[in-house]
């Protein structure tokens, strides 16, 4: 068997295993790396002593979870392609949308915004547009289409940055990869944040699933028509023309 010395100190191999790559890398002072002949056995050193002194311990105690990402950090993300959002810190990783699920959101887009805009009450944004629901940790969202009322517009020059605020009304169109119980708790999670209104289309299905604040949902058929309600009186379409 051969031994390392470290500054005059033996260690066994085994114990400085670990330390090969990283003492190659820093040379210091003392040559402890020189391969010497076994003189006997070793006396015992703990852990702590063969570690090098440049070099920090680090107990179970020091162990951390990866850090929480904010809404700041999601923004920066450079564009891959991919959509995302934050769940209580967690990053969501969503696959681009399929050429239905595009076409299924502009129209119910182009529909709300032709309504909204002759009137004047507010804005609608497609997209994907994130909103922060929550901060500490950070939760944010983003809906294939969402209106904002006239008087919760976020003011100029926050454009380029997410919305701190909850919609009035956001609309989910359902992937075929996506899981009904994750489209149903993403429709909960945004009434709990505020959000007066939630559609959730089903182009499979050819359903609308309306979401309103006190456990209230209500499935719409292609035979029926789905309406502003209060938020949006007079605003009503026929489910089977969002399809095509």
């Amino acid at each position: 068997m051969q031994t390392l010395t470290r500054c005059g100190e033996p260690l066994t191999i085994a114990r400085t295993r670990w330390m090969l790559g990283f003492q190659r890398r820093r040379v210091r002072r003392c040559e402890w790396l020189m391969l010497i002949p076994n003189e006997g056995a070793l006396p015992h050193t703990s852990q702590t002593d063969a570690m090098p002194a440049s070099l920090p311990v680090r107990s179970r105690s020091m162990a951390t979870r990866p850090r929480q990402l904010t809404a700041e950090d999601l923004y920066a993300f450079p564009d891959d392609g991919n959509r995302y959002e934050l769940v209580e810190g967690e990053l969501i990783t969503m696959p681009p949308a399929g050429y239905g699920h595009g076409r299924v959101e502009l129209t119910v887009g182009s529909r709300l915004l032709a309504f909204v805009r002759e009137r004047g009450l507010g804005e609608v944004v497609v997209g994907d547009v994130g909103f922060v629901l929550a901060r500490r940790p950070d939760t944010v969202l983003a809906p294939d289409v969402a209106f904002v009322r006239r008087d919760r517009v976020p003011p100029p020059g926050q454009e380029h940055k997410f919305a701190e605020l909850a919609p009035d009304l956001a609309v989910e169109v359902v992937s075929p990869s996506d899981r009904p119980a994750d489209v149903a708790a993403k429709a909960r999670r945004w009434v709990q944040a505020g959000v007066r209104v939630v559609w959730v289309v089903h182009p499979e299905r050819r359903t609308v699933t309306v979401y309103e604040p006190g456990d209230l949902v209500t499935v719409i058929g292609e035979d029926g028509d789905i309406d502003g309600g209060e938020l949006l009186p007079g605003f009503r379409v026929a489910v089977s023309e969002l399809f095509g």
